[in-house]
């Protein structure tokens, strides 16, 4: 038995609660029927009214899938978490090999107007069967440090160029070099990264800063060219939160979410919390210095 899961998350400027009034109903049924006219030729409401146990009949447009359609049923469905999960139960993946084929939605409160929303595939699939497992895998890990200093004062160093010359100046077993190629550290800008020898399986790669936001304090930053990509990774994206504990304390929350074709798969072992962990160090160290 081959199993796995996709994961995918989205960030939605809505509360929650209104995000929840779509995915939590039949309305989403509705809008995916009619937004996805490429892709669904029509959905029927089989059995029940959108709580747990209604079951749906998908009908695809020829060409779209393998299959023609599926039957699935809604097996979860939790108002209080906002979590939706959706079985299928008949046809479709189930006769290319299938044991389980399940989709689970999120809906995450951010702050009071925005939401993330993540969905998940989560699969079993037959050995016999294994090619026609989704052609990637994905995940994510994420690492949470406190530091005795305000959110704001820990911004001014994650939020800024302030945090890549450091890191340079800190890591030199690590980073032979950093160089700022584009931009002053605001969205858009693009960083050069060279390894010391030995310390990866890669030379160096650019990464372009695709978020930086001063009011949440969360900063993005994605591989373009080189390093993870030249072994099959399709996504490689950093995300540092700086979450406000108290007046005098805050977390720094580090997240790596990737992507890996799935003939690459072995290459996930290169995905590493440990550069991270050490940024976050230095960060305490060097906040703690000036608040000293």
């Amino acid at each position: 038995m081959v199993s796995g899961q996709l994961s995918h998350e989205l960030e939605i400027k809505a509360p929650a609660s209104q995000v929840w009034e779509l995915y939590g109903t039949l309305r989403l049924v509705k809008l995916i029927e009619e937004q996805l006219k490429s892709v669904i030729e029509k959905i029927q409401v089989v059995e029940g009214d959108g709580g747990v146990g209604t079951i749906l009949h998908l009908d695809f447009v020829p060409g779209a899938a393998k299959f023609k359609s599926f039957k699935e049923k809604f097996t979860k469905i939790d108002n209080e978490q906002r979590v939706k999960e959706v079985e299928v139960v008949e046809g479709g993946f189930l006769e290319l090999g299938f044991t389980l084929y399940r989709v689970r939605l999120e809906i995450i409160e951010k702050d009071e107007g925005c939401s993330l929303i993540k969905s998940t595939i989560e699969y079993e699939v037959k050995d016999d069967y294994a090619e026609n497992k989704p052609a990637m895998v994905s995940g994510q890990l994420s690492h949470e440090m406190e530091i005795k200093a305000p959110a704001s004062q820990v911004w001014e160093f994650y939020g800024t160029i302030r945090q890549l010359n450091l890191i340079a100046k800190q890591l030199p077993n690590v980073f032979e070099k950093i160089d700022i190629l584009e931009g002053d550290g605001g969205v858009g800008t693009i960083v050069h990264l060279i390894f010391v020898p030995g310390v990866t399986r890669f030379k160096s790669y650019k990464e372009k800063l695709t978020k930086v936001d001063d009011e949440n304090r969360v900063k993005e930053a994605e591989v373009i060219e080189g390093g993870y990509l030249d072994f099959g990774f399709t996504l490689y994206r950093v995300r540092f939160e700086i979450i406000d504990k108290d007046q005098a304390s805050s977390i720094v929350k580090s997240t790596i979410e990737y992507e890996v074709k799935d003939e690459s798969a072995d290459n996930v072992s290169l995905v590493s919390l440990d550069a991270l962990k050490a940024i976050a160090f230095i960060a305490q160290n060097e906040l703690t210095k000036t608040n000293a």
